[in-house]
């Protein structure tokens, strides 16, 4: 697969390991603090030399790919990805671990497994097709593009869904696009 150096970023994430670990540090020490105090000490963290030079050149990275940096301030994404994202998982992590303390122990025979909806093989090639077809397409709209190409193969897919949905998780045109984001990504963006 060839490197795609000019494709354009559509999604904000942060591709330094080194930024993204600073993010989750910073989530873990500032967790219990109210919103006003939690904002005061983002604002004091990127004032650190090391954070605002891996900012600097996670916005130069975004500006290459044309990412909107206008509209979308690497600044507050950072700061809702680390409140919205990093410190909510941190809480809802220790909510499950409180239930898991709470809940009484059942054997794996006893517990109702549900398993995630599978796509033939026929649907994921298609899929890969068209996005070897597609050239520099926001994800969203090559999806639509596909969905209105295979409508006859979505049908059959999703009736295929419907009479497995006791044991799949979501409802399937939600789980095919991100099934088709995610394969859109991991065509134009791996190794990027």
């Amino acid at each position: 697969m060839a490197q795609h150096e000019n494709v354009k970023i559509y999604r904000f994430k942060i591709s330094n390991t080194q930024l993204y670990d600073e993010m989750v540090d910073f989530s873990h020490t500032n967790q219990f603090l109210d919103k006003h105090e939690l904002k005061e000490k983002y604002e004091e963290w990127l004032e650190f030399p090391h954070i605002s030079k891996m900012i600097s050149e996670e916005r130069q990275l975004l500006h290459r790919h044309e990412y909107d940096l206008i509209k979308n301030d690497i600044n507050q994404k950072i700061f809702k990805s680390i409140k919205y994202y990093h410190i909510k998982n941190l809480v809802e992590s220790r909510k499950m671990k409180d239930c898991e303390k709470d809940k009484p122990q059942v054997s794996s025979s006893q517990a109702e497994k549900k398993t995630n909806i599978k796509f033939s093989r026929d649907l994921l090639e298609k899929v890969k097709e068209e996005l070897d077809a597609a050239e520099d397409l926001k994800p969203s709209v090559c999806c639509a593009n596909f969905m209105e190409k295979n409508d006859e193969l979505l049908k059959e897919e999703k009736r295929l869904f419907e009479e497995n949905q006791q044991n799949a998780d979501g409802d399937f045109d939600t789980r095919f696009k991100k099934m088709f984001k995610n394969q859109w990504y991991m065509k134009f963006k791996k190794g990027c």
